[in-house]
């Protein structure tokens, strides 16, 4: 059982453990552009994002309701993209694709 303030603690170990700053991030994104999202992305993974041509111009909205780890942070924005299209996947050398495919398909 962890203690409640102890939680926080140990995410942010993890974190760091897992390469990461430990750093806490709160976002409260309305209708943010796509490319703002993105280098946010970048910025927090640590990779360059390559963007298709086929990614259409999209508007993300994104609370995390509270701090969340950079991890943490990194997998709730792939599921947010996913569910409006947009396709991440490590190409290696420290890029990333982004690619469009229609939701539901």
């Amino acid at each position: 059982m962890t203690i409640p303030g102890r939680e926080q603690e140990a995410r942010i170990e993890a974190s760091k453990r897992s390469g990461y700053s430990g750093q806490l991030l709160e976002m409260n994104w309305h209708d943010a552009p796509l490319e703002v999202v993105l280098m946010h992305y970048e910025e927090v993974s640590g990779k360059v994002v390559i963007r298709d041509q086929t990614v259409p111009a999209l508007m993300i909205d994104l609370e995390t309701g509270g701090k969340i780890t950079e991890p943490e942070f990194l997998h709730l924005l792939e599921k947010v993209l996913e569910l409006k299209g947009v396709h991440l996947r490590p190409r290696g050398n420290g890029t990333i694709r982004a690619y469009y495919q229609q939701p539901g398909t």
